[in-house]
């Protein structure tokens, strides 16, 4: 008796696809449920647009832009197509670079206030006289 070899492949594809499909339905499903009810039951849920929006423009009130840009990444992840909480993140991200460039402003005025160059960076004194009268 003859066995042909594109039979026993054609076979062996089919178990392997049936079985995907058995591990499918049967394993992965029902830990993507699982886990949803555990969610449920333990409140561990996906927090809502508005909670989300409000915590990061707490924290964007607060002065605390790392958090507010970490709240509002993780709201972009959730809901990749809302436009306030993009618009929230690209706000404390916008903070966070502004923030950098004044500490680099600082740093230059005072490099140039040491070496006695004053004329040369007008914001050192701006930011300096601000800093030094909400102390």
């Amino acid at each position: 008796m003859k066995v042909n070899p594109v039979k026993i492949k054609i076979k062996i594809k089919r178990r392997t696809i049936t079985s995907l499909i058995l591990a499918l339905v049967f394993i992965i499903i029902p830990f993507i449920k699982c886990q949803k009810i555990n969610n449920a039951l333990f409140g561990e849920k996906e927090p809502s647009v508005n909670d989300i929006i409000s915590n990061g423009k707490k924290k964007l009130s607060e002065g605390n832009f790392q958090e507010a840009a970490k709240i509002f990444a993780e709201g972009v992840k959730i809901y990749p197509n809302n436009p306030e909480i993009r618009f929230g993140l690209a706000l404390a991200q916008s903070a966070i670079l502004l923030k950098n460039v004044e500490n680099v402003t600082l740093e230059l005025g005072k490099y140039n206030n040491s070496i006695g160059i004053w004329n040369f960076s007008p914001t050192y004194k701006t930011v300096s006289k601000r800093k030094a009268n909400s102390s």
